[in-house]
């Protein structure tokens, strides 16, 4: 995931900031601020991973109680 979001600020965000001329010092604060989105979305990626989890050991439990 570090790569992936490595890659998108490479490739996406840093390319706009570069070409309005951003000095090192902004880019810094940009991913000082894109930190904590950064932590959020993996937090959420987690949770979404467990419950999908979750539903697949019900799912998988119920069908073999149902046989």
């Amino acid at each position: 995931m570090a790569e992936e979001l490595n890659e998108l600020f490479r490739t996406q965000v840093w390319p706009a900031y570069k070409e309005a001329g951003a000095s090192a010092e902004t880019i810094r604060e940009v991913v000082e601020r894109i930190k904590p989105l950064s932590i959020v979305s993996l937090v959420s990626a987690y949770e979404q991973a467990m419950d999908e989890t979750r539903r697949e050991s019900i799912r998988a439990r119920t069908e073999r109680g149902s046989r």
